[in-house]
């Protein structure tokens, strides 16, 4: 089947059609100033020891003991106490350390009591109290010990419930109005209870989870409050396939339906032949954003047990999808224990203990002198110069500098001060990785470059550990994306074209794939493409979009340069091949005086016509979008974004509100210190420039 497209080129023009307007928006002050000849360019930048929001964890460890390995359990008091329990064979063991640093002492322990032996322990904290749970008599029973004074003295143990079977695992956790809630399973069966104090009295027992049905049995629970819920993270098997799994679960407080509880939403898989299981679970809240560890234990060829550490997207709760979990130095079969503190978070075993600082944000805006920025479809691309007179940049991440560093990120915000008095004035924000720090000497100047890039290449970056697959029918390539781009721990905004939204492919990806190539297979013969900016925020792009700004005419954004192509696509000609058929897609214009350019694309979901007619159109829609066809160069726009649709003006070259779009955009800045170099020459003049490649809409 031929089916016939129009060729999209520039200097087409094309009726406007009602849609929302793409470009983010700007202060009328700055969208004013930016048209002037006397402009006065800002670029904050501001420095994270951040991915894409998520704090950096950056593991130093600080005690390496002989403890034998055991269940065990962490908590951070309300003075800054690291307080730390064990459940060593029996001997409930406890430590407190008052002042925990690099020097501190972690080998002292204390005695406390008697308890069942393999049971879980749990302490939790909230300000003016410390909690601690652990199992006695047999197992059978769940008792709990006060400290009012962080962690100094405990009061007389208090038996909260006595059950008829075994209990397991445990998990303790306060909501903001100071109520705690235990968590406990029975054994390794399917049943996790929740047990309550509410204004401080205990519930008389233990309230059953409602997911025991999903599950074919529990290895262990974990358990924090995230200000509105409770956020639990399990480990067990599957109900009917007994596949190895870490979930992430909600338990109403609030937000979600009181004592109401959600579903399981998968961290971390092993099939159910694998010899991987998952046990020993913790959880806790870096401000906003959640942390969960877990023990992921390898009963095959080189035997071992290694902690791993996960999270979903910043911002996202426990139902959304997890980065791919990765393993941390230490080596225990029940895991880590986390706690966060203001200015840090902690790790411990038994045997370990492990800080990672949690600097905040630093501005860099006063020592920028240059900054080159690019954009398209396939990557971000950006380099910064600063300022480094002062020595004080050396070796960062540093005491004066701790949130710059390789690896973290920069927020870039290009403006103009627009505002009242001069005030800055900023548009699009731009959220890049560090990839280098060089250091430079030159011309008696020392200057630090750093080299940034975007969530593209965090993509590019992120490798499949093993082979992941879905069947037909069971998820739609948006949701595919999303988990991709979570386990690369990338955010991803935006819903998408229907096509996007609908068809559910079967899907696979292989061991050691990219996902930039995984990406690249979901997005070939779809409409939608990847915005890059505080993640990626997918967008369809229709032929009838509106204008986003409008250049060359009077009021509108000046031009200061411009070049309009008229050249042969790259593909006239585009076949989609299926299973079991094909679709064509034709520009018949071109093909007439081009002669054909054929390009194939294959899609084993084609399994219809109307999935290859659609697949054809959109990846044939993809081609004539991403033709260049021209070149614009301006005084820097603030607000303006990869995709946009422009309105062009150029008398000289009889054009009149011809319409193209952004398919790559660059811009410069360079400060103007004015007066003359070492040399005794002029320094150069300030820059603050865009350049847009233009393709087809």
């Amino acid at each position: 089947m031929v089916q016939e497209r129009c060729a999209n080129r520039v200097l087409e023009l094309r009726p406007a059609t009602p849609t929302l307007r793409r470009m983010i928006p700007i202060a009328s002050s700055l969208e004013a100033h930016q048209k002037q000849t006397n402009r006065v360019p800002v670029l904050a930048v501001t420095a994270s020891a951040a991915r894409f929001g998520s704090e950096i964890l950056r593991w130093t460890r600080y005690y390496s003991g002989a403890e034998n390995d055991s269940p065990h359990a962490l908590a951070i008091a309300n003075d800054g106490s690291l307080v730390r329990a064990r459940n060593d064979a029996g001997t409930l063991f406890l430590s407190r350390v008052t002042s925990p640093g690099s020097g501190s002492t972690y080998s002292s322990w204390t005695n406390l009591a008697a308890v069942s032996a393999g049971t879980g322990v749990a302490l939790a904290s909230k300000t003016g109290e410390l909690l601690l749970a652990y199992v006695d008599n047999a197992g059978l029973t769940l008792k709990v010990r006060i400290s009012t004074d962080n962690g100094a003295s405990w009061a007389a143990a208090t038996t909260i419930v006595t059950e008829a079977s075994a209990i397991g695992s445990l998990a303790a956790a306060y909501n903001p109005a100071g109520d705690a809630c235990l968590f406990f399973t029975l054994g390794t069966t399917t049943t996790l209870k929740r047990l309550r104090r509410t204004s401080g009295v205990w519930a008389g027992a233990g309230t059953a989870w409602t997911q025991g049905g999903n599950v074919a049995s529990l290895t262990g629970v974990a358990a924090t409050h995230d200000g509105g819920d409770f956020q639990l993270l399990i480990t067990g098997t599957a109900v009917t396939t007994t596949h190895k799994r870490v979930w992430g679960c909600i338990m109403g407080d609030g937000n979600f339906p009181p004592n109401a509880w959600g579903s399981l939403v998968s961290v971390a898989e092993s099939d159910s032949l694998s010899s991987i299981s998952y046990a020993g679970p913790a959880l806790i809240m870096l401000g906003i954003d959640i942390r969960a560890a877990f023990a992921h234990k390898e009963a095959g060829p080189v035997a071992a047990n290694r902690a791993y550490l996960t999270h979903p997207p910043h911002g996202s709760g426990i139902s959304a999808d997890w980065a791919e979990p990765a393993p941390h130095e230490a080596a225990s079969a029940f895991g880590l224990a986390l706690a966060a503190a203001s200015g840090a978070a902690w790790a411990t075993t038994p045997s370990g203990v492990w800080s990672a600082p949690r600097p905040a944000s630093q501005s860099l805006t006063s020592r920028v002198l240059s900054c080159r920025f690019r954009q398209d479809h396939r990557g971000t691309s950006c380099t910064i110069e600063l300022a480094n007179h002062d020595g004080l940049l050396n070796g960062a991440p540093n005491a004066n500098f701790p949130a710059l560093l390789a690896g973290g990120s920069v927020a870039v915000s290009p403006g103009y001060a627009s505002g009242a008095a001069g005030a800055p004035q900023f548009g699009v924000l731009h959220d890049l990785t560090v990839s280098r720090l060089s250091y430079g000497l030159r011309d008696g100047r020392s200057t630090v470059t750093l080299d940034a890039t975007g969530p593209w290449e965090a993509l590019a970056h992120w490798r499949a550990p093993q082979a992941w697959q879905t069947a037909a029918a069971a998820m739609t390539r948006g949701a595919i994306f999303a988990r991709l781009c979570a386990r690369a721990g990338v955010p991803v905004t935006g819903s998408g074209s229907s096509d996007w939204t609908t068809f559910q492919p079967a899907f696979a990806i292989a061991a050691g794939e990219t996902g930039a190539s995984v990406a690249e297979r979901l997005l070939s013969v779809a409409s939608d493409f990847l915005r890059p900016g505080v993640g990626l925020t997918v967008r369809p792009l229709a032929a009838g979009d509106a204008t986003d700004a409008s250049y060359g005419a009077a009021g509108e954004h000046p031009i200061v340069s411009l070049r309009l192509s008229d050249s042969p696509a790259i593909a006239n000609w585009l076949r989609l091949q299926g299973p079991d058929r094909y679709a064509d897609s034709v520009a018949l214009a071109e093909l007439y005086q081009h002669g054909p350019r054929l390009r194939v694309v294959r899609s084993q979901d084609a399994t219809t016509d109307a999935k290859a007619n659609a697949y054809a159109a959109n990846a044939a829609r993809r081609e004539a979008v991403l033709d260049d066809q021209g070149e614009l160069r301006c005084p820097l726009h603030a607000g303006q974004e990869l995709f946009d649709v422009l309105s062009i003006t150029a008398p000289l070259l009889g054009v009149t509100a011809r319409k193209a779009r952004i398919i790559a955009l660059a811009w410069e800045y360079r400060r103007s210190f004015g007066g003359k170099d070492r040399r005794g020459g002029a320094r150069s003049p300030s820059t603050y420039e865009s350049t847009y490649t233009l393709g087809g809409l």
